[in-house]
């Protein structure tokens, strides 16, 4: 940010692999906003019916070891080339059981978090990211339609990642997750909306 506007900033980000909504509220409430003068949420289409994620795969998924790994080869293939195969449309990542329940408690994490940014004046930019086969077809239009009526109730700014000139294949590394080039391209959609709006950093 001081390349581009001339002041000092600070960026922390505020995650852990595999969390849901639940477990971004979790730690907001425990270590609050950090006088944040912006929240920019990123939230998957996934994300819509992700329940919060619990300590239990750790150790006894390959992707969440507990220890170190035997052999280099196996370090390789675990977290380095697995991460990488696609897990298809219909992957679920272990949380396709009730998944309605699982949205309107997610609907409600969305409502505390807005109020909590809200009492401390602080705005939230939705960065949204769809699932890789969404390139050709939507998926979970109800829950979508829900989610953005939400976010446009509480006059949430959204930074939508589908369309022409949007993400595309090359930006994914698997199913749902953005690829180096991903990433990118998500930075620059964000820091375009903060150029055009810079009062919502520097008031």
């Amino acid at each position: 940010m001081n390349d581009v506007y001339g002041v000092k900033g600070e960026v922390l980000a505020i995650s852990a692999a595999s969390w849901g909504l639940a477990n971004q509220l979790e730690y907001v409430n425990k270590f609050g906003l950090f006088n944040a003068d912006l929240i920019v949420w990123q939230i998957g289409t996934h994300d819509l019916v992700q329940p919060k994620a619990t300590g239990d795969v750790i150790g006894t998924s390959v992707r969440h070891p507990n220890k170190k790994p035997l052999l280099a080869m196996h370090e390789l293939f675990a977290s380095y080339l697995l991460p990488f195969v696609p897990l298809g449309s219909g992957a679920s990542g272990g949380y396709s059981i009730d998944t309605s329940r699982i949205f309107t408690d997610n609907v409600e994490i969305v409502r505390s978090m807005h109020s909590k940014a809200q009492t401390r004046g602080t705005p939230i930019v939705v960065l949204y990211t769809p699932n890789r086969s969404e390139l050709s077809e939507e998926e979970l239009l109800y829950e979508k339609r829900v989610f953005f009526s939400l976010l446009n109730k509480f006059k949430i700014k959204v930074i939508y990642t589908l369309g022409e000139d949007s993400l595309d294949e090359e930006h994914f590394r698997d199913h749902v997750h953005l690829s180096k080039e991903g990433n990118e391209f998500m930075a620059e959609q964000l820091f375009e909306h903060i150029k055009q709006t810079p009062a919502i950093l520097f008031t």
